[in-house]
């Protein structure tokens, strides 16, 4: 059984996904972005302290110092036990149960029911981001679309599409393990001939148009990006957009309308939102 370390650094959002990509170079395999660090996942015969501390120099020259962190030791044989011992059930108005295989089976009934073994993929509807745009799903048409995410993570949006009646999705994330562990997790919804899942970036998409977009990632991703997704998107189509501050949001706009994109609405749940777009019939 392989150890890990957990790097546990202190990153404000904007240099989150350089970090990312920095630290994939260095054997990292797995992420978790919280409000205000990134947790960073590495096989202990991989760790190289005096590289990370090099490394975490680069994208910093703007800040005042290096970035804070810490490091600590985790089994691997204790990882599945640690998450199941702190991932309760989420409710999303009382309409969307998301859980685990291992959570009793629920009594009482919901719109939809998602099984979600995370492992270490970002996506378990514990983060505001992640209700958000199960809330704006809920309100959407799904049936008989083509539905894409982008940076799918544990695969839950992917799953809640397929769900929802879309009849092709298409998702893929950066990581490796993310897209196995999504593609494991459209198994056991028993949706996984709907659900297509592989490893790669919105570059490496085959280019085909979808009734429906999904990509809860960041605030630079999503500006970088989004006039890709908007090529991507049918006209007609819809949408969605999180990861990012409510702060944040007139700039996603602002890039959303220079893309040829229509505003509908906004979501909130505390400092995070998440953005309901359309694009014009005939467009």
């Amino acid at each position: 059984m392989m150890n890990y370390f957990e790097v546990s650094l202190r990153v404000p959002p904007a240099y989150t996904d350089i970090l990312v990509a920095l630290l994939s170079g260095l054997a990292y395999e797995g992420f978790v972005e919280e409000a205000d660090r990134l947790l960073a996942y590495v096989p202990e015969e991989s760790f190289d302290q005096q590289q990370l501390e090099e490394l975490i120099l680069k994208p910093c020259e703007a800040l005042a110092g290096p970035l804070p962190y810490t490091v600590s030791l985790i089994a691997k044989q204790n990882w599945n036990a640690a998450w199941e011992e702190n991932y309760a059930p989420v409710q999303v108005e009382n309409r969307v149960l998301v859980r685990a295989d291992f959570h009793p089976a629920p009594t009482e009934a919901f719109d939809h029911v998602i099984t979600i073994n995370p492992k270490m993929s970002f996506g378990t509807g514990h983060h505001e981001t992640t209700r958000l745009m199960l809330l704006h799903q809920l309100e959407l048409e799904h049936t008989g679309l083509g539905v894409l995410d982008v940076g799918t993570g544990t695969g839950i949006l992917a799953i809640m599409a397929a769900l929802r009646g879309a009849t092709r999705v298409s998702a893929f994330d950066i990581e490796a393990w993310a897209a196995e562990n999504a593609a494991e997790n459209a198994a056991l919804n028993n949706v996984a001939d709907r659900v297509t899942v592989r490893q790669g970036t919105i570059e490496t998409e085959p280019f085909a148009v979808y009734g429906g977009i999904l990509a809860n990632i960041n605030r630079n991703i999503l500006l970088r990006e989004i006039g890709t997704y908007a090529r991507f998107l049918a006209p007609g189509g819809w949408l969605l957009l999180s990861g990012f501050y409510v702060q944040d949001a007139p700039d996603v706009q602002a890039a959303a309308e220079a893309a040829g994109l229509h505003f509908h609405s906004l979501r909130t749940d505390g400092p995070w939102a998440a953005m309901r777009l359309e694009k014009q019939a005939g467009s």
